[in-house]
């Protein structure tokens, strides 16, 4: 849970007033557990959230939220397209997918400056997502907000 709070700060899906209201709310129904005091009392979130090294599993929840988008008829794949990239730019992603998200990075640049693209997208960009279709993940009680004021939890 952390680390995927953590990853939605950074990616600016949520910020430190939510992260704060949701941890009171959590404690206010009985739960003091530690972490959520301290989320609650901090004036430094990145401090109290920081882990090193993120998971594959954490970066996955977000991949897998991208995945169920395209997946259920959002046709904007290049605002997940986007999104993926800031991933990258903020080293969430694994080693073995970085060549993957340089590629998917560098056709981004193309495309902002109306050149040629180097992917077949949104071909390859459903082709990389689509070994998510089946993976279930946790309900999560955040108030996450991603793409277009979609709510991850209208995804999930």
């Amino acid at each position: 849970m952390k680390e995927i709070i953590y990853i939605a700060f950074i990616m600016g899906y949520i910020n430190t007033e939510s992260v704060k209201n949701w941890a009171d709310n959590h404690i206010a129904t009985g739960n003091f557990d530690d972490f959520l005091i301290e989320l609650s009392t901090t004036n430094d979130l990145v401090s109290v959230l920081k882990i090193d090294p993120i998971s594959e599993e954490s970066i996955d929840f977000y991949l897998i939220a991208y995945q169920k988008l395209l997946l259920n008829g959002y046709s904007n794949w290049e605002a997940i397209q986007e999104e993926m990239i800031k991933l990258y730019h903020n080293n969430f992603v694994i080693d073995n997918d970085s060549f993957f998200f340089s590629r998917l990075s560098d056709d981004y640049s193309l495309r902002k400056d109306g050149l040629s693209e180097n992917m077949d997208m949104p071909n390859e960009l459903y082709h990389s997502l689509k070994k998510y279709q089946n993976i279930k993940i946790e309900f999560i009680d955040l108030p996450l907000i991603i793409i277009d004021d979609i709510s991850l939890n209208e995804i999930l």
